[in-house]
């Protein structure tokens, strides 16, 4: 099953793109969000001193760099051409369905920040999959979605007690 995540590709805190990638984005996994976006700074860092070079204080070219990276995977992964993939997309705003946003802080030359957050209640988490309690990404405060299994309203996408996915309230 395919764990969805956007990366918000940050200026100074702002999001300056927004990636969706369709698989493997839970961050601790081996092929996680954290996983991912450091073996791709690691390639990018190879760039240094290149005419292209890391890019890593520029959060459009930065993301651009990151889906080519994200489609390479999936062609030495799933020996498909490059172009035949649906797994990566750039977007307007974050997917309904995904369980992870990883925000990248490209404010520097430096190897980018990341921080990792869950979709269903907003809480930070680390390599590990642990809270950070301290810091949350967003407070909802509209509960436009019922969840079936617990009978009861929610503001996310996932429920945050019995964890199973929420329908879309037709009047809300």
């Amino acid at each position: 099953m395919s764990t969805r995540g956007n990366y918000h590709f940050c200026w100074d805190g702002k999001v300056q793109a927004n990636i969706y990638v369709h698989f493997d984005n839970y961050p601790d996994r081996e092929h996680g969000g954290f996983s991912k976006l450091n073996h791709f700074f690691d390639k990018c860092e190879k760039l240094r001193g290149s005419m292209g070079g890391t890019r890593f204080n520029d959060p459009f070219y930065l993301s651009t760099k990151f889906v080519v990276f994200i489609s390479q995977m999936w062609d030495n992964q799933f020996k498909q051409p490059s172009l035949d993939f649906l797994n990566v997309g750039v977007m307007l705003v974050d997917a309904g369905d995904a369980e992870y946003v990883y925000k990248i802080h490209c404010d520097n030359d430096d190897r980018p920040k990341i921080e990792c957050f869950r979709m269903y209640d907003g809480r930070q988490v680390n390599e590990k999959g642990n809270l950070i309690r301290s810091k949350k990404l967003f407070e909802r405060k509209t509960k436009n979605y019922f969840c079936k299994k617990c009978n009861a309203d929610s503001a996310f996408f996932v429920c945050p007690t019995c964890k199973s996915h929420c329908e879309w309230k037709k009047d809300a």
